[in-house]
This record gives structure tokens, C-alpha cells and sequence, in this order.
């Protein structure tokens, strides 16, 4: 699947100095750390059998507890 050209213009708007892609802030960053939450909801949602939001957990006995923040390490593999 390819990234649409819109979304690519929208990402680099911004875009200066490589920093602003590769820095600890970036793009890059940014995206992954998007695309990871994203994943991690959809995971959730499969696994507990309803949307976010949905009124189909309450009294289930697997419902959502709540979200707190967590921190993904990612090592870089060459």
C-alpha cells in the first residue's frame, strides 16, 4: 500500500533541517509512535470483542479499565 501523496505533503509541511525528521521529536517519531498506539487499539478492540466507547463491555467482565501511559523501546536492527 502506498502513502498517499496528501499525507506526505501534510507530514513535511513543516520540514526544515533533518532534525525535524530524524530528531528525538521528528517525524519519524511521531509516526511510529502513531502507528504503534493505533496498532495497539485495534489489538485491544479484537481482543476484548468491542469498540472503544462501546456500551457491549459494560458489566461483561472484560471491560476497559481505564489508559495509562506506557513507553515502547525499539531497538534499530541493521
Amino acid at each position: 500500500m502506498a502513502i498517499k501523496k496528501e499525507i506526505l505533503e501534510e507530514l513535511m509541511k513543516d520540514y526544515k533541517n533533518p532534525d525535524d525528521m530524524f530528531g528525538p521529536d521528528g517525524i519519524l517519531h511521531q509516526l511510529k509512535r502513531a502507528l504503534v498506539e493505533k496498532a495497539l487499539e485495534g489489538e485491544v478492540e479484537h481482543h476484548l470483542g468491542y469498540e472503544k466507547n462501546s456500551v457491549d463491555g459494560n458489566n461483561s467482565g472484560n471491560s476497559r479499565n481505564g489508559k495509562y501511559p506506557k513507553q515502547l523501546r525499539i531497538k534499530m536492527v541493521k
